[in-house]
């Protein structure tokens, strides 16, 4: 059986999301296939220069939206609105959605109906059973790992062996017994 190509578009809630899992999201979409479209929305000028520093390191293209009023979801209904444009457009056909806002309900919905493989990344406590049924598959931050830090940690395990041979063996060797 012949493995889909996945063409995949990202988009981020960058209101409700912090840039530290972008590493491991970007880590986890590699698994899938390519990335042909990377946005992420919101209100720039609110963001912190590491949000804008993670954006520049993985191309990420930032959709700014202005606070049109108090506790709107402007850059949730844009967000949205190129999702489905995309989806008409055919250039993708695998959308990461990146939040854990359940408004996004709907769009994922769509996105399905409209033949879309739907993957959501979110918070494990924060996200609601609505949205992740209404995705294909759905991934939590707190399981994915950062690869550079899953090697420092294989890394640091070597050394802690390799210390316990030193210490308590003769010759850099040790007695399994």
């Amino acid at each position: 059986m012949e493995q889909k190509e996945y063409k995949i578009a990202l988009l981020i809630d960058s209101e409700n999301v912090s840039h530290s899992v972008i590493k491991p999201v970007m880590n986890e979409i590699a698994k899938y296939g390519k990335i042909v479209i990377a946005r992420f929305y919101g209100n720039i000028e609110k963001l912190s220069s590491e949000w804008h520093h993670t954006a520049l390191n993985f191309a990420i293209k930032p959709m700014h939206q202005y606070y049109v009023a108090s506790a709107k979801n402007a850059a949730d209904m844009a967000m949205a609105l190129d999702a489905q444009e995309m989806m008409y457009q055919e250039k993708v056909n695998t959308f990461f959605l990146v939040t854990s806002d359940s408004d996004f309900t709907p769009l994922a919905v769509k996105l399905k109906e409209g033949g879309m493989h739907v993957i959501g990344v979110g918070n494990e406590k924060k996200v609601t059973q609505a949205f992740k049924s209404a995705c294909n598959e759905f991934k939590y931050f707190e399981y994915l790992q950062d690869e550079d830090e899953n090697n420092g940690s294989h890394q640091a395990i070597e050394q802690v062996i390799k210390d316990i041979i030193i210490e308590n063996g003769s010759k850099n060797q040790m007695a399994l017994s």
